[in-house]
This record gives C-alpha cells, structure tokens and sequence, in this order.
C-alpha cells in the first residue's frame, strides 16, 4: 500500500463528495441521489475487520474481471501519523490482506478513481456499492439474500430491537 501525498487526499475526497458523505456514527454513507443517478445498488455485509478470506476470494476476482486495477482507500478520519489515513494500493489478495492488517479498525472508503464502485467499512458493517451484477459478484450471492443476511445478523446483534444495524438493514433496503 502506498500513502497517499496530501494533495492526492484532497483530491480523494472531492472526487467522493458527491458518492458518500462522512457520517460522525459510522463512517460514510451512500448519497441516495448518487444511487440512483448512477443505478448503485448498496448492500450492508457484517464486517469481519474488514475483510474475512472469503471476500477477499470473491472482491478480488470481481474487480480484477471488470478491469479494475487500482484501489483508493480514503480514511474517514485525518489520525496522526503513523496511523492509516489515506493509501492507493494494486486491487490484490496480499493487498486486502494489508489493508486489513493496517486499517481493520479504522472506518474507511475503497473505490477506484472512475468511482464505480465502492466498499464503506466500519467497525460494524461494510457497504458494498455499484452495479447490481459487480456487487453480486463481490458478495457471491444475490442482492436480496445478502440483504436478507444482514438484517438477521442485525436482529441477533440487537436482540430483536429496531437498533441503528436493523436500521441500516432497512435504509439500503432489506424488507
């Protein structure tokens, strides 16, 4: 992974201006009007810091197999260094795992500098963006049984109750 100089954040963070905005609870959220300019699906994932081995088998080849090389991952927050901010790292196994060693508990947005797609990551749940087949294939299953998957797990984690996860579940659209 290499960090990225403070002119290429600046420029990182205006290219995701429109795409998401900094939420102080959970790190970035996508903009409905985005969605559905760009006809994104968005599917919350429990998150595994960030990444567990098996998305990183599916994340990889989907990417790489719709010609993405290149990710950006902008930090929610600005830490002191050494901590993780901003890095642009080759779309790779080995390069998942070192985010994951590196920014696993901090909230962060990956892309690619054409923006189209994208993974918002917190402490609690990801959200996998794009096109519904690009976000089918990153997940290995459909956009409903993921978002299925989630609400339950937000269910069992909130013992029933209509928390912030089964609110996420139902913001970006499980039932």
């Amino acid at each position: 992974m290499r960090r990225l100089p403070e002119s290429d954040v600046a420029r990182s963070r205006e290219l995701i201006r429109e795409m998401a905005t900094l939420t102080e609870n959970r790190g970035y959220d996508f903009n409905p009007a985005w969605l559905e300019k760009y006809n994104w699906v968005v599917v919350p994932v429990e998150d595994t810091g960030h990444f567990a081995e098996e998305e990183i088998a599916r994340i990889v080849p989907a990417l790489v197999s719709s010609g993405h090389s290149k990710c950006l991952a902008i930090g929610a927050l600005d830490l002191p260094d050494p901590l993780p901010t901003h890095f642009e790292f080759p779309i790779s196994d080995n390069e998942l795992r070192n985010f994951n060693a590196e920014c696993g508990i901090f909230r962060f947005l990956l892309t690619c500098p054409e923006r189209t797609w994208a993974i918002s990551c917190n402490e609690w749940f990801n959200l996998f963006a794009g096109p519904q087949a690009l976000v089918e294939d990153m997940l290995g299953i459909s956009i409903g049984q993921a978002r299925d998957e989630f609400l339950e797990y937000a269910k069992v984690v909130e013992q029933g109750s209509e928390g912030g996860l089964v609110s996420v579940a139902r913001m970006y659209g499980a039932k």
